[in-house]
C-alpha cells in the first residue's frame, strides 16, 4: 500500500514540474488483474483516496476479472483514452510484456 502511495505522490511531483501556468488534469490508468479479494479492494480504495487528495490527477481503475485477454483490451482502451501514466498488476506477465513495452515506448510512464 505504502509503495502505491509513494508512486502516486512521485507521479504528482513529476507531472507537476511542468512550465505550464494553467492546471492540467493528468490521467493515471491502473489495470488490475482482478479486484475481488480484500487486499486488492483495499489497495484500490487507498489509491483512490490518495488520488482524490491531488486535484490534478484522475485515477481510472479497470478490472481484468482474471482474464489476460480482458486485461490486454483494458490496457489498449486506457491507452486510447490518452492516459499520462499506467500502473499494471498483471494476471500473467509474459502475454502483457509486448503491450506494456509498446505503451512505455510511446512515452507513457509505466
Amino acid at each position: 500500500m505504502r509503495a502505491l502511495i509513494i508512486v502516486l505522490s512521485g507521479l504528482y511531483l513529476f507531472l507537476g514540474c511542468s512550465s505550464s501556468t494553467e492546471s492540467e488534469k493528468y490521467i493515471v490508468g491502473f489495470s488490475q488483474c482482478f479486484g475481488e479479494d480484500a487486499w486488492r479492494m483495499q489497495m484500490q480504495e487507498e489509491m483512490s483516496r490518495q488520488a482524490a487528495l491531488i486535484p490534478d490527477i484522475e485515477l481510472i481503475i479497470v478490472d481484468g476479472e482474471g482474464s489476460t485477454l480482458k486485461q490486454i483490451q483494458d490496457i489498449k482502451d486506457l491507452q486510447n483514452r490518452g492516459i499520462d501514466a499506467l500502473i499494471v498488476s498483471p494476471n500473467e506477465s509474459e502475454p502483457l510484456t509486448e503491450l506494456v513495452n509498446e505503451v512505455f515506448s510511446s512515452g507513457t510512464p509505466v
